[in-house]
């Protein structure tokens, strides 16, 4: 009878767990469709999503509208893609089985960021043993400890209104480097939110990490479907997320090597011939690209200084900085080298630039401050049951770790949404679908949402930023731009350059009047002398390169 009250016991428990797993869910879900949505053909998106999203909805249209396999970057035809592409594959499957796109991106996003809050929480709570600790990681985790606050109170007086100036608060208190703020927009939700492969990147870094933690303070063993899960998530993390694989490899071979006499062999054995699996799978999904690995000392701090850097990162991590050597030696003693070895990905991000632009190594320093949520969790939990001055300083001391967040959340929820037509919509979208193939490279002169991304076509080239942060070299592309809309080339001499790069349509609307900034588009050879394939009533026109070139001239 005993037993039976006992097993009785264990599933009520668990039916609470996972009753929680699921509130937990919906809540993320309907955080994420709050922010992205579709109604009556039209995208429903936030406007801090603008930009992000023209890339990602492009990559999730060329997997459910065409067949971008092996995969290309949509915004630089005839490469292979540079991107970590798994999660919006995925979202593009989904669309392809029926769901709208926003509702196939909300409940993959919703996925990635429970599993993301249930591992921070698991960590917690298998280092201090206390649900207490998993709960307050969790909060640590959505409130960044930032001193962005510092500048909401330099600016407001001290009243009851300052509350409603929080509360209807539309702009992030800093969005740095963009407007010049010292506090970069990297540390609050609004990441997660635009980049929507982030959260589920870090809960399978933190997954798959999790047996060999296990391994060593439970002394647990594999079993045999969890070797298999390891085996594909190693497999598939480099498609997923490029840099999430280096760190988990940076993890895993750090915690074996200092560890590795507590390891059962079994164990070792697998997470080495995983990572062997995973360094394979980096190799051959992730092609060369240029601006690699370069030293740059301060990441974005704008005075390369001891002094400059100390500023930056304090005006940044807050408290957090403060009291940062004293946490990596407490947690030494209670979370082994779970902190200390993500610190080296924080030096990593202070030291050296890992991709052509410095701003990707955000999320190094994202991963980081994951395991530094969960290491102040367990200290403040600690120092809670050891005594009453404590607690006094606890109270005091906390609202500066959550404060700059509480006041992020309210610019996202608050924030306002445009409309983005969809191609069924618009019949320059319904033509493209209908007499464009899956091999179809786009010349265009706009690149955000044009009509070809939206149905999944891949584009000659972008405005510059995406392809030149992604590592692509597109100098050749760009010196081809003033030929190809050149007021004065023969059709001979058009028709040459296009198919040597193999462009196959040329789409151009009625509103675009330049491209690169300087090449007037209407003035071209190609827009007034040349007759389109096809012409909206809201004037966009289609050319396409074969008949163009395989007709007589005008």
């Amino acid at each position: 009878m005993t037993k039976i009250f006992q097993q009785v016991k264990v599933i009520l428990t668990n039916s609470n767990q996972w009753l929680v797993v699921i509130l937990v869910f919906l809540a993320t879900f309907l955080f994420f469709s709050s922010t992205f949505g579709y109604e009556s053909g039209h995208f429903l998106l936030d406007s801090k999503q603008y930009s992000d999203f023209s890339v990602h909805m492009a990559l999730i249209r060329s997997f459910s509208f065409n067949h971008n396999w092996p995969p290309q970057y949509p915004f630089f035809a005839g490469e292979s893609i540079r991107y970590h592409y798994l999660f919006y594959l995925l979202v593009g499957l989904l669309e392809r089985a029926g769901l709208t796109l926003p509702l196939a991106m909300n409940l993959l996003s919703s996925f990635g960021m429970t599993l993301l809050l249930v591992m921070i929480y698991k960590y917690s709570l298998l280092f201090f043993h206390r649900k207490s600790a998993g709960v307050l990681a969790v909060i640590l985790f959505l409130f960044n400890g930032s001193f962005s606050f510092v500048r909401f109170f330099a600016e407001h007086d001290w009243n009851w209104s300052m509350l409603g100036a929080v509360i209807k608060a539309q702009h992030f208190l800093n969005f740095g480097p963009w407007n010049g703020d010292i506090v970069s927009a990297f540390w609050n939700l609004n990441i997660y939110t635009n980049q929507r492969h982030l959260a589920l990147s870090f809960g399978v870094i933190l997954w798959l990490f999790w047996y060999l933690v296990t391994a060593t303070i439970r002394q647990t063993r594999l079993r045999s479907w969890q070797k298999l899960l390891l085996l594909i998530g190693f497999g598939f993390l480099p498609i997923l997320h490029q840099a999430g694989a280096l760190m988990l490899v940076g993890l895993c071979w750090g915690w074996l090597v200092w560890y590795w006499r507590r390891i059962d062999l079994t164990t070792k054995l697998w997470y080495l011939g995983c990572s062997a699996v995973l360094v394979g799978s980096f190799l051959w999904s992730v092609p060369f690209s240029i601006g690699g690995l370069e030293m740059a000392v301060g990441y974005l701090a704008p005075e390369k200084t001891l002094l400059g850097i100390t500023h930056y990162w304090l005006m940044n991590l807050g408290l957090y900085l403060v009291i940062l050597p004293f946490l990596l030696r407490w947690s030494r003693k209670k979370m082994g080298l779970f902190v200390f070895l993500s610190f080296g990905f924080f030096c990593l991000a202070n030291f050296f630039r890992l991709s052509t632009d410095m701003i990707n190594n955000h999320k190094l320093i994202n991963f980081f401050m994951i395991t530094l949520n969960i290491a102040l969790a367990g200290f403040l939990v600690e120092g809670w049951r050891a005594g009453r001055w404590k607690r006094v300083l606890i109270i005091v001391i906390f609202p500066f770790f959550i404060l700059s967040g509480v006041f992020d959340l309210f610019p996202i929820l608050n924030d306002t949404q445009g409309q983005i037509t969809d191609w069924s919509r618009r019949e320059i979208g319904q033509w493209l679908i209908q007499n464009t193939g899956p091999d179809a490279q786009i010349l265009t002169a706009s690149y955000m949402y044009h009509p070809a991304s939206m149905v999944g076509r891949i584009l000659f080239l972008d405005y510059g930023y995406h392809s030149w942060s992604m590592g692509y070299d597109d100098h050749a592309k760009r010196q081809a731009l003033p030929i190809l809309f050149s007021p004065a080339i023969d059709r001979a001499s058009w028709c040459q350059t296009a198919q040597s790069f193999k462009i196959t349509h040329v789409v151009l609307g009625r509103q675009e009047k330049e491209v690169d900034g300087k090449i007037m588009v209407q003035d071209s050879a190609l827009y007034y002398l040349w007759s389109a394939v096809f012409e909206s009533s809201d004037g966009w026109r289609v050319w396409d390169v074969k008949k163009l070139c395989y007709t007589t001239p005008d």
